[in-house]
């Protein structure tokens, strides 16, 4: 059986067990199992799920940051469609775009662009003070070091502020020096970055 169609038969499967069930615990158990299966389709990109989760009433920015980190187009666009918020920041002040930046190795160089596109706020800080450029210029393995690369000239090129540091005094360049990515460090001091 098709996993997506599983999926979809199963979410409506654990509504219809959630408004008949007596227990509470039960119940409890269920929206667990509810938010699993939503997360799994979020991070799949099961667009029928998602499309289900939004049509009955489901919050779109409850899992778009999950949907921008793992790359799931489909869902990010649907989601901005029903409303999501381009610029919500969680409990840490982390928005979606930051987000973007940071997986860049999942969420790929059109994930950014895509949130600059609708509005995202390039200068945007978290509660420690760092910026979506901050994220993009730490890759996870030198392998993705071009991907971060384009990220970077994109933020710039958007206005990202170059020499801004965050609450431990780190700015876009000492990031970027301190992970020895030389590409990231050459687009930045030629972009007049300072430490």
């Amino acid at each position: 059986m098709n996993k997506k169609y599983l999926c979809s038969k199963l979410g409506l499967l654990l509504a219809l067990i959630l408004l008949c069930s007596p227990s509470v615990a039960i119940a409890q158990t269920e929206v667990q199992s509810q938010d699993e299966i939503l997360i799994e389709a979020v991070s799949t990109d099961q667009i029928d799920v998602v499309k289900n989760y939004l049509d009955n009433g489901g919050d779109p920015d409850r899992y778009f940051a999950l949907a921008v980190s793992d790359g799931a187009m489909q869902s990010v666009q649907m989601m901005l469609r029903r409303g999501a918020n381009v610029n919500y920041g969680d409990q840490y002040g982390i928005t979606p775009l930051m987000v973007a930046a940071r997986y860049t190795y999942r969420a790929g160089v059109e994930m950014t662009k895509l949130l600059l596109d609708r509005g995202a706020v390039v200068n945007a800080k978290s509660l420690k003070g760092s910026t979506a450029l901050m994220f993009a210029c730490s890759p996870p393995a030198q392998y993705y070091e071009d991907d971060y690369v384009k990220v970077v000239q994109m933020l710039i090129a958007k206005g990202a502020k170059i020499n801004v540091k965050n609450q431990m005094g780190a700015s876009p360049l000492s990031v970027a020096t301190g992970g020895n990515w030389q590409k990231i460090v050459a687009v930045l001091k030629k972009a007049g970055a300072k430490f």
